[in-house]
């Protein structure tokens, strides 16, 4: 084992002695770090849950055919799009397999979010254009099309342009 001490030699010089002392020092510290259970393993709150945990390790995606969109389990996002944090505490070994896994939590929600974009974006830009020309440019075109040069020109004439 890695955590073990070591029986030092008092026949050996002071050097030597001080040396496998450091290295017994160094091997306590060390096993303090591995015995410690207070590692932080934060996962969310489970939206359908509260007191349940949420883990985007977990996340699966269903497609539905009928509706065209995916439906997740372990989302771990409520209805409003927000997260809430878990505190919870591992140890060491569950602490190394957390962050071991990261990666896996990652690839999950990119998966999530890519999938999203893709089955909701065209409706999204559909829809923002349509507002857009609703509110935005169809007014302006009415404001453009009314306007005439007429009272530049009176205004102009009357001495009030300068």
């Amino acid at each position: 084992d890695c955590a073990d001490l070591v029986a030092c030699d008092l026949a050996q010089p002071l050097q030597k002695q001080a040396s496998c002392q450091a290295g017994n020092n160094y091997v306590a510290l060390k096993r303090n770090i591995m015995d410690l259970a207070n590692y932080r393993c934060d996962v969310f709150v489970d939206p359908a849950d509260d007191l349940g945990d949420c883990d985007p390790l977990s996340m699966v995606g269903t497609y539905d055919a009928a509706s065209q969109k995916t439906s997740y389990t372990s989302a771990c996002v409520y209805p409003d799009g927000t997260l809430k944090r878990k505190t919870r505490t591992c140890n060491l070994q569950q602490f190394v397999t957390y962050v071991s896994n990261f990666g896996l939590r990652i690839n999950n929600t990119m998966t999530r979010l890519d999938t999203v974009v893709a089955e909701t974006g065209s409706g999204i830009s559909v829809g923002l254009k349509s507002l857009v020309t609703q509110y935005l440019l169809d007014p302006m075109t009415t404001i453009v099309n009314g306007v005439t040069c007429g009272f530049i020109a009176s205004t102009y004439r009357r001495g009030g342009g300068g």
